[in-house]
C-alpha cells in the first residue's frame, strides 16, 4: 500500500466509522426509528464522506501540492475513488444486511440504500471539485438528484409517474445522472487549475457589509471595533448556513410546483418536500455550530486567533451572539414559516392548520439550539466541519440510546402524572424545557473549554461525554419517576 493511498484512508476513516454507527444504531434503537433514520444517516453521511475526499485538500490548501505531484491525474483520481467507492459500498453492505434482518418480509425499499451511496459517489467529488468547498459539495450531493426527479416528473408525459413504472424510471434517472456525474467529475479533476488560496468562499451580503461598515466604537479609537469585526468575521464563516437555507428553499418550491403541475403525481411531491425538510431541519443546526468552531481549526487559525487583544471569552461570545440568530433564523422560523405557508396553498381544504402552543414552540426552540450547541462541542475539537457534525451526530444517537435506556428500565414509582404533550398546563413541561436548558448550558461551558485551551485530550472529552450524557440519564429517570404514568 503506498503512501498515498494511506493519506486517504486516514482521512476517510473516521467519517466512515462514525456513518457505519449512525447508519446502525437505528436498527437497534426499535423498527420506528429504523423505518426512516437509517436512510437519513446513510443520506449524510454518505454526503459527507464524499464531499471530505477532495474537500479536505480544499480545507487545508493541499489541492495545488495534490496536482503537482510527479503522478497522472488518472491515478490520483482513481486512488481516490478506489477508496471512496470502498468506504461507500461497506456502508451500503451494512445497512443491507440490518435492513433484511430487521425487517425480514416487511422489509424497506432496497434500492433506495443502493442508489444514495451511488449518487453520492458520484455526484459530491464533481460538485465539491465545482464549489471548492466538501460542505457545498456534500450538500448539493443531496439536493441535486431531487432536483432532478422533480423535474423529470413534472415535464415527462402524462400517466408516465404512476404505479409501478414511477419507481423504475426513478432508478433510470438516477443511474443516468450517477454516469454523466463521474465522467464529468473525472474530466474536472484532469482539467483542474492549481489556485493558491480558492476555497470558495463568498462575501456577505452588500446590506450586511454596509450595516457593519457603519459600526462605530468610541473605545477602539478606530473605524470599526474589535467586537463589530469579531461579529463580521463569524458572519462570513457562516456564508454556507446562508447558500444550503437558499438550495433548501429552492427545493421546496420545486416539490410545491410540482403538486400543482402534476396533481397525479402527488406522492412524489411530498417525498421530496418531506425529504427536503427532514434534512434541512437535521443538518443546519450541526453546520451552524461545527462551522463556527471547526472551520477555523480545519485552517489551522485558531491558535493565532486567541493571540489577538480580545480574550477567549469575547471571541466566543461573538460565536455566541452570531450563532444564536441564525440558528433561530434559519433553523426554526424559516422552515416554520414554510410549513405553514405551504400548508395555507398546497394543503386540504377540509383540515385545519395545525396549532403549535406556546410551551411546544419552546420545546422546539432548545431542542434546535441543543443540536446546535452539541455541534459546536464536537467543532471544538474536530479538524473539519464535515467531520464534527459527523460526530455530533454519533453524540445525538448516543443520547437517544441512552435516554430510551433508562427509561425503559426505570420503574414507575407515582401513578398520578401525565406526559406533558397532552396537558399544556401540567408541570412536567417546565421539567422538560429546564433539563434542556441545563444540557445546554453544559455543552457551551465545555465547548468554551475546549475553545481556550485549542487541544482537548481524549481524557477531557471522555468526562465532558460522559458528564453530558450521565446528567441526561438522571433527567429522564427523575421525569420517568414523576411525571409519566
Amino acid at each position: 500500500m503506498n503512501a498515498r493511498f494511506r493519506k486517504e484512508i486516514r482521512e476517510l476513516l473516521p467519517a466512515f466509522v462514525i456513518t457505519v454507527l449512525l447508519v446502525g444504531l437505528p436498527f437497534f434503537f426499535g423498527e420506528s426509528l429504523a423505518e426512516v433514520l437509517p436512510f437519513l444517516a446513510l443520506a449524510l453521511g454518505a454526503a459527507a464522506l464524499g464531499g471530505i475526499s477532495f474537500g479536505a485538500e480544499f480545507q487545508r490548501r493541499t489541492f495545488p501540492m495534490l496536482l503537482s505531484q510527479p503522478v497522472s491525474r488518472v491515478v490520483l483520481w482513481r486512488e481516490k475513488m478506489l477508496v471512496l467507492g470502498v468506504c461507500l459500498a461497506l456502508v451500503s453492505a451494512w445497512a443491507t444486511v440490518l435492513n433484511g434482518w430487521i425487517f425480514r418480509s416487511k422489509g424497506a425499499d432496497g434500492a433506495a440504500l443502493f442508489l444514495i451511496p451511488l449518487c453520492a459517489f458520484s455526484g459530491a467529488p464533481l460538485l465539491t471539485l465545482l464549489a471548492r468547498n466538501g460542505i457545498a459539495g456534500g450538500v448539493f450531493a443531496i439536493a441535486l438528484p431531487g432536483l432532478l426527479i422533480a423535474g423529470a416528473v413534472a415535464l415527462a408525459p402524462h400517466g408516465w409517474f404512476v404505479g409501478n413504472t414511477a419507481e423504475t424510471l426513478v432508478v433510470v434517472i438516477l443511474l443516468l445522472y450517477c454516469c454523466a456525474a463521474y465522467w464529468l467529475g473525472n474530466r474536472v479533476f484532469k482539467t483542474a487549475q492549481a489556485i493558491d488560496g480558492g476555497s470558495g468562499e463568498l462575501e456577505l451580503p452588500a446590506g450586511l457589509e454596509r450595516v457593519f461598515a457603519q459600526v462605530r466604537w468610541r473605545r477602539s479609537g478606530g473605524p470599526v471595533g474589535p467586537l463589530a469585526a469579531l461579529l463580521k468575521k463569524e458572519l462570513r464563516l457562516q456564508w454556507m448556513v446562508f447558500l444550503i437555507a437558499g438550495v433548501f428553499v429552492v427545493v421546496a418550491l420545486a416539490g410545491a410546483l410540482l403538486w400543482r403541475v402534476r396533481p397525479e403525481s402527488r406522492e412524489w411531491a411530498e417525498w421530496i418536500i418531506g425529504a427536503d425538510f427532514m434534512i434541512y431541519v437535521s443538518i443546519l443546526p450541526l453546520l451552524v455550530g461545527a462551522v463556527a468552531f471547526a472551520e477555523e481549526r480545519g485552517w489551522g487559525t485558531s491558535d493565532w486567533h486567541l493571540t489577538l487583544p480580545p480574550s477567549a471569552f469575547k471571541q466566543w461570545t461573538a460565536k455566541l451572539v452570531t450563532v444564536l440568530p441564525v440558528s433561530l433564523l434559519l433553523g426554526v422560523i424559516l422552515p416554520g414559516a414554510l410549513f405553514f405557508a405551504g400548508y395555507g396553498l398546497i394543503g386540504e381544504r377540509t383540515t385545519k392548520m395545525p396549532e403549535v402552543e406556546a410551551y411546544q414552540g419552546w420545546l422546539i426552540f432548545l431542542s434546535q439550539l441543543l443540536v446546535m450547541s452539541v455541534a459546536a462541542h464536537a467543532g471544538s475539537f474536530s479538524s473539519g466541519t464535515l467531520k464534527a457534525m459527523l460526530v455530533a451526530l454519533g453524540v445525538l444517537l448516543a443520547g437517544v440510546g441512552v435516554a430510551m435506556l433508562v427509561f425503559a428500565v426505570t420503574p414507575v414509582l407515582v401513578g398520578q402524572g401525565v406526559v406533558f404533550i397532552q396537558d399544556p398546563v401540567h408541570p412536567s413541561w417546565r421539567f422538560a424545557i429546564r433539563g434542556l436548558l441545563l444540557l445546554l448550558g453544559l455543552l457551551l461551558w465545555f465547548s468554551f473549554h475546549n475553545f481556550r485551551r485549542c487541544d482537548a485530550g481524549l481524557n477531557n472529552l471522555a468526562v465532558q461525554w460522559g458528564t453530558v450524557l450521565g446528567v441526561l440519564a438522571l433527567l429522564v429517570a427523575l421525569f420517568r419517576l414523576r411525571y409519566f404514568v
